[in-house]
C-alpha cells in the first residue's frame, strides 16, 4: 500500500508527541501545564498527612483567582516543610512562592515574600517552604524579618515565555498539632516549648484544702506583637483554659458550663486578665469526669508585649480587712460545692478561718460535708 504525503505527516506527528511524552522537562518547557499537580510534604523525611483542602479557602494569583487551601500539621518547632510536586506517580514542574496572606474566609493573599525560580517555563519539583519566611524591601534591599505568622505558599502553572501562563493551582498553609493561637484570624508561626516549664498546683491536701505542687508539664511561649490584649486558642479537643498567676498558685480567670465537665475548642483569653502588670500562665488541662479528675496538660504564656503596670495603690490595712471580711461573706452565704473553683473557694475559706477564728464569716458544717461529698 502506498503512503500518502498526509498519511506520512501524521504519523511523524504521532512520532513526536510520543517522543515530548517521554521528555516531561520538554513537555512542560512553555508552561503548557495540565491540571492535576498534586503534591506531598515532609519534615525531616517524616511524611506529613496532607489530609482535606478547605474548598475555596484562599484568594490570590494574577488575575485573582479563588481556590482550594490545604492546611498541614506540623509539630513546634518545626521551619520549614518540604514540598514534593507530581501528576500520578510521576515528578511534575510548577511554581511556588511564599505569600502573606489575611485572616478571613476566604484568606486573600497578602505581599509576596519568597520564593526564587530561576527558570519560570521550567519551575521546580520540589520546594523547601519556609513555616514564616523573611522577605526582602526591594526599594532598599535591606531584609524584612519573618512577621510571626504562617505564610501561605502559593502553588502555581508554569510561565511561558511571554509572561502569559502561571495560573493559580491550590495553596499551603500550616498549622500546629498541640494547639494554635490567633490573633484576628492569623495563626501565629512563633511558639517555643520548655519541657517542665509550668508547675500546676492541681491537688489539695484532704485536710486543709490547701493547694501542693503537681508534676511539671510543659510551657509554651508564645510570641506576639507589641499592642496585643487578647489571643485565641484552639485546641484539638474540648479543653479547659485557666488563666493563672506564673507561679500556677492562683486563679485568675476561666469559667465553664456543667462545673468544668464541658469543655471548648476555641477560646478567647486575656493576656493578663487581673490587670496587674504581670503576664499570665493559661493553664490547659483536660474537662472534670464525674470523680472531679482533670488533667493539666500544659500551660501557654506570652512575649512580645510589654504590660502596663497599674499605678500604685495605696490600700490601708482596714481596707484590706473590710475586702476579705466581705469576700469571706459572700462566700460563706453560697458555699462552695457546686461551683467551678470550688477547690480553691474551700482553701481560701479554711485560710480566713484561720487568721480570723472570731469571724462569723465561715463555711458551715453542712456546707463543708457538701464540698467533701462532691469531691
Amino acid at each position: 500500500m502506498k503512503t500518502t504525503t498526509k498519511t506520512k505527516g501524521l504519523a511523524w506527528l504521532l512520532s513526536l508527541m510520543m517522543l515530548v511524552a517521554l521528555m516531561p522537562g520538554l513537555a512542560f518547557a512553555e508552561g503548557e501545564q495540565p491540571d492535576g499537580i498534586t503534591f506531598t510534604a515532609s519534615v525531616d523525611g517524616v511524611n506529613l498527612d496532607v489530609g482535606t483542602a478547605i474548598e475555596n479557602g484562599y484568594k490570590g494569583g494574577y488575575p485573582e483567582t479563588t481556590v482550594d487551601l490545604y492546611s498541614l500539621t506540623i509539630p513546634i518547632g518545626t521551619e520549614a516543610v518540604d514540598l514534593q510536586f507530581h501528576r500520578g506517580d510521576s515528578a511534575a514542574n510548577c511554581l511556588a512562592y511564599n505569600y502573606a496572606g489575611t485572616g478571613g474566609d476566604p484568606v486573600v493573599a497578602g505581599a509576596y515574600l519568597s520564593g526564587s525560580v530561576d527558570d519560570t517555563t521550567i519551575g521546580v519539583q520540589q520546594y523547601r517552604a519556609a513555616i514564616d519566611s523573611d522577605s526582602v524591601d526591594y526599594n532598599t534591599g535591606s531584609a524584612i524579618p519573618a512577621d510571626g505568622f504562617f505564610d501561605y505558599i502559593q502553588v502555581q502553572n508554569l510561565y511561558n515565555t511571554d509572561w502569559s501562563g502561571g495560573e493559580l493551582f491550590y495553596a499551603i498553609t500550616f498549622r500546629y498539632d498541640v494547639f494554635n493561637a490567633f490573633i484576628k484570624g492569623q495563626a501565629i508561626s512563633k511558639i517555643t516549648k520548655t519541657e517542665k516549664g509550668f508547675t500546676p498546683y492541681n491537688i489539695y491536701d484532704p485536710t486543709t484544702w490547701e493547694p501542693m505542687a503537681g508534676e511539671p508539664v510543659p510551657l509554651y511561649m508564645v510570641t506576639v506583637p507589641e499592642g496585643t490584649e487578647s489571643v485565641e486558642l484552639e485546641f484539638p479537643e474540648e479543653s479547659l483554659a485557666y488563666n493563672y498567676t506564673a507561679d500556677g498558685k492562683t486563679w485568675l480567670a476561666g469559667e465553664y458550663e456543667n462545673g468544668g465537665k464541658t469543655g471548648k475548642k476555641t477560646v478567647t483569653v486575656e493576656l493578663d486578665a487581673n490587670g496587674d502588670g504581670e503576664m499570665d500562665c493559661i493553664q490547659v488541662q483536660t474537662p472534670y469526669d464525674d470523680s472531679k479528675s482533670s488533667t493539666v496538660q500544659y500551660a501557654i504564656t506570652f512575649d512580645g508585649v510589654e504590660l502596663d503596670k497599674p499605678a500604685p495603690t495605696e490600700v490601708t490595712e482596714e481596707d484590706a480587712g473590710n475586702i476579705l471580711h466581705n469576700i469571706a461573706a459572700t462566700y460563706a452565704h453560697n458555699g462552695a460545692a457546686g461551683q467551678d473553683q470550688a477547690p480553691w473557694i474551700t482553701a481560701d475559706m479554711m485560710a480566713y478561718e484561720k487568721a480570723f477564728p472570731a469571724s462569723e464569716n465561715k463555711l458551715s458544717e453542712d456546707q463543708k460535708q457538701a464540698m467533701v461529698d462532691e469531691s
